[in-house]
């Protein structure tokens, strides 16, 4: 009997240390498990919200990239809808949110008028008057973010993007930005992550260079189309010698003295009003000549409009032995000028100078600049705005609008927004316009007639010499009067 009991009790025993040893080996296993589920839970999730992440980011990069490409689009069809005859010059447009757009127009800012307003319109509506633009198909903010809303459904994502504002200003000269602030809602559809965002803010800045300049256009009436470029204009003059003697100061084109076969009837019987002769060949002798070639009281066709020497001869045996009252100035040593040379005589109290200049029709027709006279202090008497920005070309404004200019400077710090170029007087007569015959040659200000001096070192090409008005001559440190 004590030995069943005994046995009883080791079995009890055997089967409580069992049990006891069971037991951890359970807990432990199942510890184990649910850790590794807990690890692969949270292993999903970081993958699926690194996908949100990087999504995210492909969205803000790829709105930041399309705006610049619906800017650009939206402003060449502008130009285009402008200078459509009889031309629709911008300023009076007013922006038509029409059901096309697909946004509450209630509920979204926008500009109102003018050519930032039909840029928006275009931008984001693909609509100019609420009407379909077929240039701007697949190229409005409304397509994309359809796109991306399909995108973000193929990846199980709800994405939600609503637009509350888009402005379209001025960056600089040659740069117009967008901007357009959206509320963004994305949302992973297993709930595990989300991205919210109450005004994510895209700027993109779309170039004007190389599209055709609206105004121009405009004044020609259509008949002359010009591109936006950004260079200098330049008035490229050298001083190219001195002399030891001279007075007065003239421009013109030069004539060598052994280019002329009879002096004593030349000045009669040719227009020499725009000719500057050269004595080249030893003293030279201005006893050969007419008395009249010399005369400033002379019809202006009957005298050169002046004379260089290279010798060395003196004064009283060249100016005062033929009494010459032209423009004139000796000793520069040879110069290696030749016929048809653009040369300026230009004298002083203190030095004496022939300076090579440059044609009228030579000069760079094609390039544009940023216009800043206003920067420049000037004994003017009258004083005209910096030129018209890209936007108020749009508008059909010959001068920069304020408000143009104040959007630039409390967005970007920025006020030289404006451009000029020069008119290429030559061109519009190939066009049977007829120039303004005294006009500056700065475009903004010839359109509205402002007259101008010609210019001393640039030379006629034709009837015409170039011309600019005050501010513009001061600009570039040129001379007048020659």
């Amino acid at each position: 009997m004590k030995f069943l009991n005994l046995i009883k009790n080791k079995g009890v025993f055997f089967t409580l240390a069992i049990i006891l040893l069971i037991i951890p080996l359970i807990l432990l296993v199942s510890f184990y498990v649910g850790t590794s589920e807990t690890k692969i839970e949270d292993a999903t999730a970081k993958i699926r919200c690194d996908e949100l992440h990087y999504f995210v980011e492909d969205v803000k990069r790829d709105l930041s990239r399309a705006v610049v490409i619906f800017g650009r689009r939206a402003a060449i069809y502008s130009i285009d809808y402008v200078i459509k005859p009889p031309g629709n010059p911008l300023l009076n447009y007013t922006f038509n949110c029409s059901s096309l757009c697909g946004v509450d127009c209630n509920k979204v800012v926008y500009p109102k008028t003018g050519s930032e307003a039909a840029i928006a319109e275009l931008t984001l509506c693909g609509t100019l008057n609420g009407s379909n633009v077929t240039y701007m198909v697949n190229h409005t903010l409304k397509e994309w973010i359809d796109r991306i809303e399909m995108r973000g459904k193929d990846m199980d994502f709800r994405v939600n993007i609503t637009l509350r504002e888009i402005k379209v200003i001025p960056v600089d000269a040659w740069h117009f930005s967008i901007i357009i602030d959206n509320k963004v809602d994305i949302i992973d559809k297993t709930g595990i992550c989300y991205y919210r965002e109450s005004t994510m803010r895209t700027t993109s800045n779309s170039s004007i260079i190389g599209l055709e300049d609206p105004l121009y256009a405009l004044s020609s009436k259509g008949k002359i189309m010009k591109y936006i470029y950004d260079c200098d204009i330049r008035f490229d003059m050298n001083v190219i010698g001195n002399g030891s003697d001279g007075n007065g100061s003239g421009r013109g084109n030069v004539i060598l003295k052994p280019s002329i076969a009879d002096p004593s009837t030349f000045c009669s019987t040719n227009d020499v009003g725009e000719l500057i002769l050269v004595m080249n060949n030893g003293y030279g002798s201005c006893s050969l000549f007419e008395q009249i070639c010399f005369d400033i009281t002379a019809p202006e066709s009957d005298h050169f409009a002046g004379v260089i020497n290279y010798g060395k001869n003196a004064a009283q045996s060249f100016a005062d032995k033929c009494n010459i009252t032209i423009p004139w100035i000796r000793d520069t040593g040879n110069l290696s000028l030749s016929d048809g040379d653009c040369v300026y005589i230009k004298n002083s109290n203190t030095s004496h100078q022939v300076i090579l200049g440059i044609n009228s029709e030579d000069l760079n027709f094609s390039c544009y600049q940023v216009s800043n006279v206003t920067e420049y202090e000037t004994n003017c008497s009258v004083n005209y705005t910096n030129g018209p920005s890209f936007f108020d070309r749009l508008d059909g404004n010959y001068n920069l609008s304020e408000k143009y200019q104040n959007q630039s400077r409390e967005y970007f710090n920025n006020s030289l927004i404006g451009i000029e170029t020069l008119v290429d007087i030559y061109e519009l007569m190939d066009h049977n316009i007829v120039p303004h015959a005294n006009a500056t040659w700065i475009d903004y200000l010839y359109w509205r007639e402002v007259n101008g001096s010609e210019v001393c070192g640039v030379c006629k090409t034709g009837d015409y010499a170039i011309r600019l008005d005050c501010q513009h001559i001061e600009r570039y440190d040129l001379d007048t009067g020659c």
